[in-house]
């Protein structure tokens, strides 16, 4: 008897903690709702966003063309540093090209606008 009481102290003050956790999110569903006046759909779209809390989505790999990986690669030996070439399925893209300094940033820049 005494344990089972124990047992039942304990999942009250669990059951209350989740309950308190959960009036906090709706309180906050509620004024994001209230003070962005979201439409349905929008509010909608929050509540799927925040059952998704959480669940990684995996990433998906796209493959970087040819044409791009091999300018990525004469870019990287060009500026002597590591350009980095992403891509999306449509075939846009971005080049990133690092520098670690101002010197090297004026260094690149120079090569980009043709001078040495």
């Amino acid at each position: 008897v005494v344990l089972a009481s124990i047992f039942a102290a304990i999942m009250s003050t669990a059951d209350s903690q989740l309950l308190v956790a959960a009036s906090s999110v709706v309180r906050d569903v509620y004024e994001k709702i209230i003070s962005d006046s979201l439409s349905v759909r929008d509010t909608e779209a929050l509540v799927r966003n925040l059952q998704n809390i959480g669940q990684k989505k995996a990433p998906i790999k796209v493959e970087i063309p040819v044409y791009a990986r091999k300018a990525g690669k004469e870019l990287s030996d060009l500026f002597e540093v590591k350009v980095d070439v992403k891509a999306n399925a449509s075939g846009k893209g971005k080049l990133i090209i690092p520098f670690k300094n101002k010197a090297e940033f004026e260094r690149i820049s120079k090569l980009i606008q043709g001078e040495k």
